[in-house]
């Protein structure tokens, strides 16, 4: 992202190990972090780190969080993942917790190719599944998708994707409209605002960004 407008001047740019974010979803939650033996009720309405202006509702059938970031590709050197998250009460003072957590990724060794890396981690409140790609020789690829013809039809949800060759069968969301409140927002100039736009990529592979649209009354592609 740092060269997008102008190229790197020499010797400043080269290759690293670096982590992608996959997905986070929320697998479970702990009698302890439900209060009074409470269980996790669905839906729930998180905030925190991952969307600290509006809470995002999770479903049993969805349980994953929207990521907004990280807006730099993560180098492996020294990468903690954190996750402080909370469930919106009907008042401020009913908000619960629902994630304190702070899991160090250390390198995963010296590697000739991608990994996929991550998994589940508790904490005292609710158990998060994390999952991250290690990604050798890689670069920082910024995304980013314009509508060139027309306007995007109201009504119409899409989801942007992208995928990395060598962990081809995860994505890396970039943007998801999954209900009527939210749908594709698209600049004067035709840029489609999306949520991510950073991936890495390994230098010698191919980034795959695809795009799905469908109806709001409709299910299918």
């Amino acid at each position: 992202m740092r060269f997008t407008d102008e190229p790197a001047p020499p010797r400043t740019a080269g290759l690293f190990e670096t982590l992608q974010v996959f997905s986070v979803r929320v697998a479970g939650r702990t009698e302890a972090g439900a209060g009074a033996g409470a269980a996790l009720r669905w839906p729930l309405d998180v905030f925190g780190l991952v969307a600290v202006d509006e809470c995002q509702t999770l479903t049993e059938e969805d349980p994953y969080l929207e990521l907004t970031g990280p807006t730099r590709a993560g180098l492996l050197d020294c990468v903690v993942v954190e996750a402080a998250l909370k469930v919106k009460g009907a008042t401020e003072s009913d908000d619960s917790d629902l994630s304190f957590l702070a899991v160090p990724m250390m390198r995963q060794s010296t590697l000739a190719s991608c990994l996929l890396i991550g998994g589940e981690h508790s904490s005292k409140l609710s158990t998060l599944e994390v999952k991250l790609g290690h990604i050798v020789f890689s670069v920082e690829a910024t995304i980013l998708v314009r509508v060139v013809g027309g306007s995007w039809p109201d009504g119409i949800h899409g989801l942007f994707a992208a995928r990395t060759a060598s962990i081809e069968h995860e994505e890396i969301v970039l943007l998801r409209s999954k209900d009527n409140k939210r749908g594709v927002v698209v600049a004067g100039d035709g840029i489609v605002r999306l949520s991510r736009s950073v991936a890495s990529v390994e230098v010698e592979e191919e980034l795959k960004v695809s795009v799905r649209a469908w109806a709001a009354y409709f299910t299918g592609t």
